[in-house]
């Protein structure tokens, strides 16, 4: 549709609309699957395309003359150069700022729409007839009608989350859009990006902080925590590593353990009363004592949860109340 006369011109805007193609066709499965959009991604594309042109006919020589001395080991080492340097300045256009979108979060069915509307957008321009523009019209009113639905419903969000970190604990209180965490030791970049963040992005929140069991943060509207007991709404979570002293009583609507206490299940509930007779089990605890617990909360007529045998314990207070 836009012809350059000038030779360099056109070949880059060739390299230009093709990775502009190549956006438009996976960009609703990058959104789907890495809650994130590439900015530059036709400024990778006049590296990647070139390159994967050289790198595809560098591997298809190389493999005919790998066994020839010197000739094989001078092609292998140009196309090591070529990968090198293709990778490099990707890593390169990546750390420019703003070279990433992330935190987009859709369902499947938003994608089914998105390329529902580039098919609808493609058929436009190349029939010219107006019914596809309002096929694709009334796909995005559908994508954005789908947006404000999960918007009131991020709204509406009232969780608690014990999620599946390796050695640690980290639970996450959803109150609408805000999120209050807490943490048995500070959590790493890691733990956050692969436990934390992807929930974080679906349920559209914005954190308020993170503490550390050990402190006592300031109360918030509808959430406290002191001395191992939460509060969230009307849910009353208790946090321990060890037994309640002697003659000492509690009262908790969950008891979650951490920190791979050595004591038995009936030394460890012994002075609680658990309204729901849930107890939890998060990672910091040993695989080996969580499944003897579970057997014996079995025994003791409790109900228990292990989110490293069954994954992330996701409590919602508004259908708990139902």
């Amino acid at each position: 549709m836009w012809y350059i006369e000038n030779r360099i011109g056109d070949y880059l805007w060739q390299l230009t609309a093709l990775s502009l193609a190549a956006t438009l066709t996976t960009f609703p499965l990058s959104l789907l699957y890495f809650h994130q959009f590439p900015a530059y991604f036709w400024l990778s594309g006049l590296v990647a395309v070139p390159a994967a042109a050289l790198i595809l006919g560098g591997g298809l020589l190389l493999l005919a003359v790998h066994s020839v001395p010197l000739l094989g080991m001078l092609v292998g080492k140009l196309l090591y150069g070529v990968i090198w340097l293709m990778n490099a300045s990707i890593f390169l256009i990546q750390q420019l700022p703003g070279s990433r979108i992330s935190g987009i979060w859709i369902g499947a069915g938003t994608a089914v729409l998105l390329y529902a509307v580039l098919a609808a957008a493609a058929l436009a321009i190349s029939s010219r007839r107006f019914r596809w523009v309002l096929v694709a019209l009334a796909g995005g009113v559908l994508i954005g009608a789908v947006g404000l639905w999960e918007q009131w419903k991020a709204h509406q969000r009232q969780e608690i989350v014990l999620y599946h970190t390796r050695r640690q604990t980290a639970i996450d209180f959803f109150d609408g859009k805000r999120v209050f965490t807490l943490s048995g030791n500070t959590l790493t970049e890691e733990d956050h990006t692969f436990a934390l963040q992807n929930y974080r992005w679906y349920a559209r929140s914005r954190p308020q902080g993170a503490w550390l069991l050990h402190e006592s943060p300031a109360p918030a509207d509808r959430w406290f925590y002191r001395n191992g007991l939460a509060r969230f709404h009307d849910v009353r979570l208790a946090v321990m590593n060890r037994p309640l002293p002697a003659n000492q009583s509690v009262t908790a609507d969950y008891l979650l353990i951490r920190d791979n206490p050595r004591q038995s299940m009936e030394e460890l509930t012994a002075g609680w009363t658990i309204s729901s007779r849930m107890v939890l089990f998060d990672a910091s605890n040993s695989r080996r004592r969580a499944s003897r617990w579970m057997a014996e909360c079995e025994s003791l007529g409790l109900n228990c949860y292990d989110v490293e045998q069954n994954g992330a314990f996701v409590l919602n207070l508004r259908k708990n109340r139902k």
